[in-house]
Parts: structure tokens; C-alpha cells; sequence
């Protein structure tokens, strides 16, 4: 028992890990204390608030264009697709133009305005306005375009034409018979001279003839405004209700038009005038006393209606010409 007992005493006398630890700080001298940081100066507090704030900043500007970047290729992937893209064009027109030269011309629209990275015949990017305003500039047959979308891969193009009112031909290119031949143009109810006019029926309009002005000059042209070719159309009527037929109309120039009947006189009139008392005068003077067996009416070859209230004529006399 005493040999346990002394052999336990020598055992508690063994330092443990503390006893050595001071110990060895003993051997050095002192004991160290365990070391503190500075304390921060306020110019070092805020630039650490700073750099924080700015690293925040910096993480959500990544993350935006991040996110934009996943959109404008999301973007790009829809746009591109077939789905989206007009792969049919559906012309309805009544008139002469070709279906296939209005396509033609929309998909060429659709290509300019195209980009690397959007095709021009998506159908969100079409620019259905301008391409109207393209179709009647280089169609001048077009008088009404209407672009539809159906669905995301379809265009429906309505087209109305131009309706022919008036016919302009060179004074020179009258033939006699049943047709007119020569260089015509087709206008419209407005006035626009809009097409050729190869074969031109008699019998369906009434005639208007340039002399001063070559034909080909005036496509695109207005050469009578709507409200004159109005007032054309009522002197027209007014004299064939009067059993006086119009054969031609010839615009001398931009100021005076002479009507040509079907009797052995032609009517002189402005362009700009009221038709309605032109007319009173003139049929005024048809039923005057001057016209009797000496001076017949048959003998006149005109009548002059520009000069206010008063009417003038000239007739043959004698193989001459007399006012």
C-alpha cells in the first residue's frame, strides 16, 4: 500500500500542461499579454464605408447586366424564330397590278428594314405605315393600301385601284372613229394622272387634250384639282340635258378649257369659273334674235364665255372668220 501511495505522490508532482506553459513564460522573463488592435481613426471608418458601398454597387450593377444580357438573348432567340416570322403575304386586289409585284415589293420593304441581330419580316418590327406609303408611291394605280397581321406569320394587303374619271391625251394624237389612239393617261375622280391609256372606248369618257404639255410629264400630276374637275362634270351634264353633246375637252392651257360639242360650235370657258351662270348666258344667246336666216347659228364656230356677263361668238363669213 505504501508503494502505491509513494508512486501517486510522484504522479501529482508531474506539472500538467498549464504548470509548464508558465513555466517556460517565467523562463523568458515576463508574462505577454495577448495582443489588441488599434483603435480605427473616423477617416478609416469611412473609407471602409465607402469601399463597401461601393462593392454592393458594383455586385448589383452585375447582376442587371446579367439579367439584361439573359433577356436581349432570350429576346433574340424569340424573335428569330419561325413563329414569328411572316412567311405568307395574301394580296386581295380587284384591279391590273399583279399580285406578285405587290409581294415582291413588301418582302424588299421587310429586308431594309432588317438588322444583324432582328430579321425584317418579324412581325413585331414591320413597319406596316411606311410600307403602305411605299406601295402607293410606286404603284400610282393604288389609291387605298391596308396592311393587316394574321397571327404571327401572315399578311393580308387590300388593295384598291384608282378608278379611271378622265382620260389626258395629246391634242395631236386624236383619231377619228370609234376609238382614240396615241399617247393617253388615265385620271381619277381627284385629278391625278396615274396610268397609260392604250385603248381608249369612245364612248366611255369624256375627253380632255393637251397640246401644250407632253403627256409623259404629267404621271403623277394633278393638272385639274378636284373641285374644277367637279365643276367640269356639271357643265358636262348641264349641256347634254340640253340635247348638246360633248364630243372632247381640250385644256388649252392652266387657265381655259374649250369644250367641243357635237353640233358646228365649241364653247370657250376659264378653269376657274362658275360654270352655272356661263351656261344661263350661253343658253341665253342661243335663243337671241341675232341668229336668223342671214347669220344661222351654223354659221358660228364659237362661242367665248370668259369675259364676265357678256357672251361672245365668232362665225364664217363669207370664208372668213368674223367676231
Amino acid at each position: 500500500m505504501s508503494a502505491f501511495l509513494k508512486k501517486r505522490k510522484r504522479m501529482s508532482r508531474k506539472p500538467g500542461p498549464r504548470s509548464l506553459k508558465l513555466s517556460r513564460r517565467r523562463r523568458a522573463g515576463r508574462i505577454l499579454a495577448p495582443k489588441q488592435k488599434p483603435p480605427l481613426k473616423p477617416s478609416d471608418l469611412r473609407k471602409r464605408r465607402q469601399l463597401k458601398k461601393r462593392n454592393s454597387l458594383l455586385i448589383k450593377i452585375a447582376i442587371i447586366v446579367f439579367l439584361a444580357l439573359c433577356l436581349l438573348l432570350s429576346l433574340w432567340i424569340v424573335l428569330r424564330a419561325e413563329g414569328m416570322r411572316i412567311q405568307r403575304i395574301d394580296v386581295r386586289n380587284k384591279g391590273v397590278l399583279a399580285a406578285e409585284d405587290i409581294e415582291e415589293h413588301i418582302v424588299e420593304a421587310m429586308s431594309a428594314n432588317g438588322t444583324a441581330l432582328f430579321p425584317g419580316n418579324n412581325t413585331l418590327f414591320i413597319p406596316i405605315t411606311e410600307i403602305e406609303s411605299s406601295l402607293k408611291e410606286t404603284f400610282l394605280r393604288i389609291g387605298e393600301v391596308n396592311i393587316l397581321r394574321k397571327g404571327f406569320s401572315e399578311l393580308i394587303v387590300v388593295v384598291e385601284e384608282r378608278s379611271p374619271e378622265l382620260i389626258y391625251c395629246e391634242y395631236s394624237d386624236v383619231s377619228e372613229g370609234e376609238h382614240y389612239s396615241g399617247d393617253c393617261y388615265f385620271a381619277d375622280q381627284s385629278g391625278m394622272v396615274y396610268s397609260t391609256a392604250p385603248y381608249i372606248p369612245r364612248s366611255e369618257f369624256k375627253i380632255i387634250f393637251f397640246s401644250a404639255i407632253p403627256p409623259e410629264e404629267i404621271i403623277g400630276e394633278t393638272p385639274l384639282e378636284s373641285d374644277e374637275l367637279s365643276g367640269l362634270t356639271t357643265l358636262v351634264e348641264t349641256l347634254e340635258a340640253e340635247e348638246i353633246g360633248v364630243t372632247s375637252i381640250h385644256l388649252v392651257d392652266q387657265e381655259t378649257l374649250e369644250i367641243e360639242t357635237g353640233e358646228t360650235y365649241s364653247l370657250l370657258v376659264a378653269v376657274k369659273d362658275d360654270y352655272t351662270d356661263d351656261l344661263e348666258r350661253f343658253f341665253s344667246a342661243l335663243k337671241a334674235d341675232i341668229f336668223d336666216e342671214e347669220m344661222s347659228l351654223e354659221n358660228v364656230y364659237e362661242f367665248e364665255l370668259r369675259f364676265g356677263r357678256k357672251v361672245f361668238y365668232r362665225y364664217n363669213e363669207s370664208g372668213g372668220d368674223t367676231e
